[in-house]
């Protein structure tokens, strides 16, 4: 099964994006130097918001998930591991941990 979402989100001059472990989009439009996990501000989709066949996937015992990420002209992506203990609630962020971690 092969399911597609897609999320935009807008750069930030606090954005560092230098956490080991952590990746973070948020809705908000603007955020503190502090937030060394956060790629992307203003995004039009948090976790909660993402569409319903999309969590599903994301909640797929033993799925792969590869994100694409995309910014002037340039692209990158990373692959993850699907989890069915995946809440998908948080009403404003979008977070990949590199990690067992499910919040």
């Amino acid at each position: 099964m092969t399911c597609t979402e897609v999320l935009r989100a807008k750069g930030h001059p606090y954005i560092r994006a230098t956490h080991r472990t952590t990746l973070e989009v948020t809705v908000e439009d603007s955020i503190t130097p502090r937030g060394d996990c956060i790629i992307g501000v203003s995004a039009d989709k948090s976790a909660l918001s993402l569409s319903e066949e999309f969590k599903n996937c994301l909640r797929r015992e033993n799925g792969v998930l590869i994100v694409i990420l995309e910014a002037a002209g340039l692209r990158d992506y990373l692959v993850a591991q699907t989890n069915p203990k995946l809440m998908l609630t948080d009403p404003k962020r979008l977070i990949i941990r590199k990690s067992n971690y499910i919040g």
